[in-house]
């Protein structure tokens, strides 16, 4: 679970502080700072959590796992898989574990026309 709160809203970016695993209530001030762009739907963390981690996949592991996937398709008798389905990574890819739900369930309201002033996200 993570939740968080809006504390700054400018013409581009909404500012937003997020916790981990319930700590707004256990712990107020071991937060984590995301900020929104509104203009490309993406954010960046100022500042991670305490209790947040980020993951990194470099491009080798992701072509391990394309390829891995691949033999099995062909192996079951279907055909390769197609750049559409499984691009060639170009890049590394960072997952945060907190960040990324918040920014997630962000940027899914403010398609609908909603800048969340506060929310909660559950993934388990």
């Amino acid at each position: 679970m993570v939740t968080f709160k809006l504390v700054q809203e400018c013409e581009n970016y909404a500012i937003y502080h997020y916790w981990a695993e319930n700590y707004e209530e256990k712990n107020p001030s071991e937060y984590g700072i995301l900020a929104f762009d509104k203009d490309t739907m993406s954010y960046i963390i100022i500042e991670l959590a305490p209790h947040d981690f980020q993951h990194i996949v470099s491009i080798e592991e992701q072509l391990e796992m394309r390829e891995s996937a691949n033999r099995g398709r062909i192996e079951d008798g279907r055909l390769p898989l197609t750049e559409e389905e499984w691009p060639m990574p170009k890049s590394e890819l960072k997952f945060t574990f907190y960040a990324d739900p918040a920014f997630q369930t962000i940027k899914r309201n403010f398609k609908k026309g909603e800048l969340l002033k506060y929310g909660k996200t559950f993934w388990y």
